[in-house]
């Protein structure tokens, strides 16, 4: 599927990034490993996303028992994100 939302947050922790992205008030969590086809620089530039910057995802839909998400039933296994919009940094983040 394509989704197109804004960045809300954005973590990297080890070979592993998250992304929860919104549109309008609801929210969805996408999530990107390291693999064969992502390098780790795709995932520092998941982590150095800005919030409120526009993307769009590339992914399949998973199952998945997500608890900070209003699509608390399903998250987006990314294997491409485009950066269509970036925002300014807010200096009080």
């Amino acid at each position: 599927v394509w989704v197109r939302g804004r960045v809300h947050s954005s973590r990297v922790k080890g070979n592993g990034g998250f992304l929860v992205l919104r549109q309008s008030t609801f929210t969805l969590q996408g999530t990107m490993f390291k693999s064969e086809t992502i390098p780790k620089e795709m995932l520092k530039f998941l982590e150095h996303l800005p919030k409120e910057s526009i993307v769009d995802v590339y992914g399949t839909v998973q199952t998945a028992e997500v608890k900070s998400c209003s699509q608390s039933t399903v998250e987006v296994s990314m294997s491409r994100l485009f950066c269509l919009a970036r925002a300014a940094e807010i200096p009080f983040q």
